[in-house]
């Protein structure tokens, strides 16, 4: 599924949405041994930031911010479902900002795709 996709799907399913966004995912921290494997990738072969390119494939998902209500909501489009899948997780106060940790992954602010009218 191609972004242009993913974003139709955010904004029919939230058409009362205030505001939405794209975001990026990104490991939020690295642990010592993680660090150490980085940098044994880069220096014994031709990949940079190995790890971060393998976490991106870890979770192809598409993920959104959407504010509908006084709500925050933090939408998650499947890239490879035929049907389209999409979960929710009410996150409400927690996104301040450009940018939102929640356990290992955080998601900064990318896109605007739907403005406040």
């Amino acid at each position: 599924m191609r972004t242009v996709d993913a974003e139709k799907i955010v904004i029919e399913r939230y058409p009362e949405a205030e505001a939405i966004y794209s975001l990026a995912r990104k490991k939020a921290t690295w642990s010592t041994t993680e660090k150490l494997a980085e940098a044994a990738i880069f220096l014994f072969t031709p990949f940079v930031n190995g790890l971060k390119q393998a976490n991106a494939l870890s979770d192809l998902g598409i993920y959104y911010l959407v504010e509908q209500n006084e709500r925050q909501i933090l939408v998650r489009v499947a890239k490879f479902d035929k049907e389209n899948a999409v979960e929710e997780k009410d996150i409400t106060g927690q996104f301040i900002g450009m940018e939102y940790v929640v356990g290992k992954d955080k998601f900064e602010k990318f896109k605007e795709i739907k403005k406040r009218e």
